[in-house]
């Protein structure tokens, strides 16, 4: 290709470029049937020191997931994990927890995630959580008598929900977000290469109108609160957390923002982290059953 050609073709992408910049590329919105993208897991294995949970959600179907048991302890951890993962994928999380923590841990998959039937839905995700919570009264009392909720991610929105609705111990919120329309720009920020340039993401009334936001339900938690946040997050930044924190009304809340991890990369064994949760999980009493 001649150097004549090469600067012809580059004048064809420019203007190109520029019409399309000009009518303002492609714009698309984001419902909640796009909110969720499930990671489907076939069967549900047994293991030892792992109680399989199976909680009715209809006649047909049902929420799957697994209880740890930290023998002698009466603090239990629900977790709730991030968009595209599951209680599989959260294993080792939940296994650290258990050992490091010395607590017993919950985790039940999301509707249409990992082992449990049917489908997602914001208000599916919420009373789920509250299902889950409710299991533990019922069916594991001595390890239920406190209660610690952890969402990360998308995952802060049910543990801020079950915060609302059930009276929990201390809540532990890894990158939260102050509603529904901010996970829809995350993902605006995370478009590469031209898809960045033409395509434009927003989210429908219904998330941005839907009551409460997560930003609402901060604003009313007075219990101990971890807020946990990388410094290089790129998919939900790190602003959004901190104004998830400053939010929180309660006296008794710390903020651990882990210098050079992002959304995706924060181990929850970084040093750092590691001491930020023991020390909370501590502070907010967990006990060997006497």
């Amino acid at each position: 290709m001649s150097g004549l050609q090469a600067m012809g073709i580059v004048v064809i992408v420019a203007v190109l470029l520029g019409v399309l910049l000009a009518a303002g590329g492609c714009a698309r919105e984001i419902g909640e049937a796009q909110l969720f993208y499930p990671h489907r897991h076939a069967e549900m294995e047994e293991h030892p020191g792992r109680r399989n949970v199976l909680v009715p959600i209809d006649p047909e179907g049902a929420l799957r997931g697994w209880y740890l048991e930290a023998e002698g302890n009466d603090t239990t951890i629900i977790y709730f994990y991030g968009n595209g993962e599951s209680v599989y994928a959260a294993r080792h999380r939940m296994a650290w927890m258990k050992e490091t923590l010395g607590v017993n841990v919950l985790a039940l998959d999301y509707r249409g995630y990992g082992f449990s039937d049917g489908a997602p839905t914001v208000d599916a995700l919420v009373e789920d959580a509250v299902r889950g919570y409710d299991w533990l009264k019922e069916e594991a009392p001595a390890g239920g008598a406190r209660v610690l909720a952890y969402g990360r991610s998308i995952g802060t929105a049910p543990a801020l929900e079950l915060a609302d609705r059930r009276p929990i111990d201390a809540l532990i919120l890894e990158a939260p977000f102050p509603g529904l329309g901010q996970v829809v720009e995350a993902w605006q920020r995370g478009l590469r290469g031209p898809a960045r340039w033409f395509l434009r993401l927003r989210a429908d009334r219904d998330l941005t109108r839907r009551s409460p936001q997560p930003l609402d339900l901060i604003q009313r938690f007075e219990r101990p609160l971890l807020v946990i946040h990388g410094s290089e997050d790129t998919v939900i930044h790190t602003k959004l957390g901190r104004d998830m924190f400053e939010a929180a009304p309660g006296p008794d809340k710390t903020w651990c923002e882990i210098d050079g991890a992002g959304h995706n990369n924060l181990s929850i064994n970084h040093p750092d982290m590691e001491a930020a949760l023991v020390r909370f999980v501590e502070e907010a009493g967990a006990r060997p059953i006497q």
